[in-house]
């Protein structure tokens, strides 16, 4: 299903798929960053989404966890949208 919107600054925004995949999550750690920022990150059980093995992602903040109410073991989505930006 392929959707077409122009942007004012002359690119056309094409979205061509969006695949969707379950996964297991096995556990949460916490990744230290360069400037000593600490983000949350999901060990996923590896699954195969458009081409690529996804076995690990970002959690953004501990308020997210939170909110999504995220515990090890639960059942999560991946979601993976391909988008093809072309200048006109």
């Amino acid at each position: 299903m392929e959707q077409h919107q122009k942007y004012l600054n002359g690119q056309l925004h094409i979205n061509i798929r969006l695949k969707r995949k379950e996964t297991i999550l096995k556990d949460i750690i916490c990744q230290v960053g360069r400037t000593g920022v600490i983000t949350p990150m999901a060990i996923l059980e590896p699954v195969k989404v458009a081409g690529s093995t996804i076995s690990k992602t970002t959690l953004h903040n501990e308020d997210f966890i939170i909110e999504k109410g995220l515990k090890i073991g639960d059942h999560v989505i991946i979601k993976n949208k391909e988008m093809l930006y072309q200048k006109l």
